[in-house]
């Protein structure tokens, strides 16, 4: 019987700090797939690299934004929120005391919802540039029948895409903020769910 108690214990608090991390998680998810969008749009999506760490292949625009991500999570100390809300963590949810109920579902898929809509945030400016260019390309190519479009199209796709990532940093860098500031608030409030009866 202690045995048993011991185990649930030990699973509970390990799902206390599963959650937090996936909740940590959430902002490097929506850039990942947002760098999956843009590569498929500008024409990046058969090009990927070997991520070392998890050895699987990854789209070069998304190991671009994660990277970048990463360093600014360092510089804004999104580590030491980490550390912070690890630490607060026995204050709201004591030893062995979780409750895992309907308010921490309803908090899990309202993540699940806002990964999608911060990497469409994220990826929009770039998508929609994308979209016009493919318009414009389209008008051509019934205009002037003799220009291959497709030879045209993906190196302006190419030079296009890139532009736009390198104009769209600044707004790129105050989103990351905004989202590891939201990701303390979060934290807490997957916390408070956790710790109540």
């Amino acid at each position: 019987k202690n045995i048993l108690e011991f185990f649930l214990l030990v699973l509970k608090e390990f799902l206390v700090g599963l959650t937090l991390g996936y909740v940590s998680y959430l902002i490097f998810t929506a850039i990942h797939l947002a760098g999956q969008m843009v590569d498929m749009q500008i024409g990046f999506g058969v090009v990927n690299v070997i991520d070392p760490i998890s050895n699987i292949q990854v789209p070069i625009t998304s190991t671009f934004y994660f990277i970048f991500c990463m360093l600014i999570f360092l510089i804004c100390r999104g580590h030491h929120i980490l550390i912070r809300a690890l630490f607060y963590s026995y204050n709201f949810v004591p030893l062995g005391q979780a409750v895992f109920g309907n308010n921490l579902l309803d908090d899990i898929m309202r993540i699940f919802g806002n990964i999608f809509l911060i990497s469409f945030r994220i990826g929009a400016p770039i998508l929609a540039a994308i979209l016009i260019s493919d318009l414009a390309l389209g008008v051509i190519s019934k205009t002037v029948p003799q220009l291959n479009v497709f030879v045209v199209g993906m190196p302006l796709k190419i030079l296009l895409g890139l532009a736009v990532i390198v104009l769209t940093i600044p707004m790129f860098v105050s989103l990351v903020e905004s989202l590891i500031r939201s990701m303390d608030s979060d934290m807490y409030k997957f916390l408070k769910d956790m710790g109540s009866k």
